[in-house]
């Protein structure tokens, strides 16, 4: 949520507070002028951070001294209401660091766990007998063994940091392009025929199945081949490849025989 979001949403927690409060009976309101705040406080450190949480204190602390029967105006004169306020205070600010320190560890468990899911999905993409390769912005991130010796054998370099239309065979490259570009996160493609142009220029067919995903607020495209021969006849020499220097490491809860789902 944006900085405004969180802010407001702190005030409308007060002031429902508020509203709750005042609906019960005056004299409930008298004695009782803090009643419901911490729950304020906690919604808006719990939905906006520290900021929202010690915004929302101050308020309800300011509409409370108003509405003390010892206040004049917003000052306190008697001491346990005094007490009361400083206490609602320390509360508030309390209520707001433990909150902030909640959502840093929960965003550091986030993280680790995205981590790990990364790091099964990498494995299980290694380990596959099947040639998989992922995109990021239609170029290759990660590729495994099966796809560089369907590819480019004993090449991974010239695969790397390459566009994948670069070796799809040039009749095939716009109904590939067709397919990229459609695909929605969380969609797939069932296997289809397509030819590819490996780095010694022959040209092989296989079964190619899709599956979009987002990892890292990327969006990213497994790609995975399935029966397709180790050799075949050369007609169109394969183009030029940069050389990359490592795999991009990315995560998904999606790997298997063409691209079915399945948690990692």
């Amino acid at each position: 949520m944006s900085p405004l979001v969180r802010y407001t949403l702190a005030v409308v927690f007060v002031l429902v507070s508020l509203a709750i409060r005042r609906s019960i009976h005056s004299a409930v309101m008298t004695d009782l002028p803090l009643l419901g705040m911490p729950f304020a406080v906690f919604f808006a450190a719990y939905f906006g951070g520290i900021g929202p949480g010690i915004l929302a204190t101050a308020l309800a602390a300011l509409i409370a001294a108003r509405d003390m029967p010892t206040a004049a105006s917003f000052g306190v004169s008697k001491l346990t209401d005094q007490v009361r306020l400083v206490s609602f205070l320390s509360l508030g600010i309390l209520i707001s660091l433990m909150n902030e320190r909640a959502r840093r560890l929960q965003a550091r468990f986030n993280a680790h766990e995205l981590a790990l899911s990364e790091s099964r999905y990498l494995t299980l993409v290694y380990q596959s007998p099947e040639p998989i390769l992922v995109l990021t912005s239609g170029v290759i991130g990660v590729l495994n063994t099966p796809m560089v010796e369907l590819l480019g054998p004993g090449r991974r370099q010239g695969l790397l940091h390459e566009p994948l239309l670069n070796f799809v065979h040039p009749d095939d490259r716009k109904l590939m392009q067709l397919w990229l570009t459609d695909l929605r996160p969380g969609a797939s493609k069932s296997p289809s025929p397509l030819r590819f142009v490996r780095l010694d220029g022959a040209v092989v067919e296989a079964m190619v199945a899709l599956e979009v995903f987002e990892s890292a607020g990327q969006r990213r495209i497994q790609v995975t081949l399935s029966g397709a021969p180790r050799a075949a006849a050369t007609d169109v020499s394969a183009p030029g490849a940069a050389r990359g220097l490592a795999a991009e490491a990315v995560g998904s809860q999606r790997v298997g025989n063409a691209a079915a789902s399945g948690n990692v």
